[in-house]
């Protein structure tokens, strides 16, 4: 006879959600945030992480409440700056944020990953509040220079990310760098694959434009729109000029699912195709929409792209 599978009694009604941004961010998921360089991740991660750490709405939505274990793999200096000047204009005495630039490798196998929950579970105990947020900036530091486009590694990446999330119950969020020629998640498909959340976050003229373009849980196409505000640090008396960070400023009713902004987005990046193709011989709308397309300006479902453009 075969192998008996073990039978847990599992309850098999539906079980209300949990969120960690309320209907926008899953509470144990998985999340990649990326866009191009100096497009503003690291600032809208921190700007997370300090509303988990506080509790404070983000985009007008309910948070979950807790502590955050950030990695700042880059810039810890920079990071470190930033919540500083969060603490200080919001007259916050101490916030459950853990910062660490230790080095990370989770392509090559579970070790850094078992690290990771080692300290989430310690961070957990000392400051007296559950870890809620993991924060990976970025994952070309965490994998230790190893092949982004080699879909081994990064299979071992997600799987260690899975790992990650389910054992200490914290939302992974992981930033990443998008492709220059097509717009999408940077490196190998495994990545895009296994994750449960993936926000792009690109540029709109003044403002800065982070749309969900896959959930398992939550409506694709949902956008929040800020701007970035320089704030001052500390004046230099050596260069005799202010030292400056940048914060985010959220635009009024965004985190909503908003039609018309996108339609503007695509219609303005469309724009920029239709300038650079201007001058090719033969290139019709035919050529102009399938350019659109290479470089990730229309959605991934079901609708051509000219009906996307009419939408």
């Amino acid at each position: 006879s075969g192998a008996q599978l073990p039978h847990a009694g599992l309850a098999l009604g539906p079980r209300a959600k949990k969120w960690l941004v309320h209907g926008r961010i899953g509470a144990g998921d998985v999340v990649a945030l990326y866009g191009e360089p100096g497009v503003g991740k690291s600032v809208l991660a921190t700007d997370l992480a300090l509303g988990v750490a506080t509790g404070a709405p983000w985009f007008g939505r309910k948070v979950g409440k807790g502590a955050v274990l950030y990695f700042a793999l880059e810039r810890l200096s920079v990071t470190e700056r930033r919540f500083a000047v969060l603490q200080r204009d919001l007259n916050l005495e101490a916030v459950p944020i853990a910062l660490s630039n230790s080095g990370l490798d989770l392509a090559s196998n579970g070790v850094d990953a078992d690290k990771i929950i080692a300290a989430a579970k310690t961070l957990t105990t000392e400051i007296g509040h559950p870890l809620r947020l993991i924060v990976l900036d970025t994952l070309s530091r965490a994998i230790a220079g190893q092949d982004e486009n080699s879909a081994s590694a990064i299979s071992r990446v997600a799987a260690n990310l899975s790992k990650i999330a389910w054992e200490t119950g914290a939302t992974v969020l992981v930033l990443h760098h998008s492709a220059k020629a097509t717009g999408e998640l940077r490196g190998s498909s495994a990545l895009l694959g296994a994750i449960d959340c993936a926000i792009r976050l690109r540029r709109l003229r003044q403002y800065h434009v982070a749309a969900i373009e896959k959930s398992n849980d939550t409506a694709e196409g949902v956008e929040f729109v800020f701007s970035l505000k320089a704030v001052e640090i500390a004046f230099d008396r050596d260069t005799g000029e202010p030292e400056t960070t940048v914060v985010v400023v959220p635009m009024e009713a965004s985190g909503i699912s908003n039609s018309s902004h996108r339609i503007s987005a695509r219609a303005e990046n469309m724009l920029g195709v239709i300038q650079e193709m201007a001058t090719a011989e033969g290139a019709n709308r035919r050529d102009v929409l399938a350019a659109g397309r290479d470089r990730g300006h229309f959605s991934r479902n079901k609708n051509s792209s000219s009906e996307q453009l009419r939408q």
